[in-house]
């Protein structure tokens, strides 16, 4: 796994790849009420797991938020 800063417009996050497939990331959600704390939500793309992961507080809460569900995801499969 890799991450990747986000070059699209207007982007502010990162990209977690596996390889050359992007499996989740994290950006800033601009959406958020002023006075809430947790700006950063945490993504991914896995089929069986749910897009989005939560809103988090720091970029590094995010982070470990997404690789969790990529480890997760990961581990269930077939060896």
């Amino acid at each position: 796994m890799r991450w990747e800063r986000d070059t699209g417009q207007y982007a502010s996050g990162k990209i977690l790849y596996l390889g050359k497939w992007k499996v989740g990331g994290f950006h800033f959600d601009s959406c958020r009420s002023q006075g809430d704390p947790k700006k950063w939500e945490a993504t991914c793309s896995l089929p069986g797991i749910k897009r989005s992961l939560g809103h988090f507080a720091e970029e590094e809460e995010a982070v470990e938020a997404a690789e969790k569900a990529v480890k997760h995801w990961l581990s269930g499969l077939p060896s």
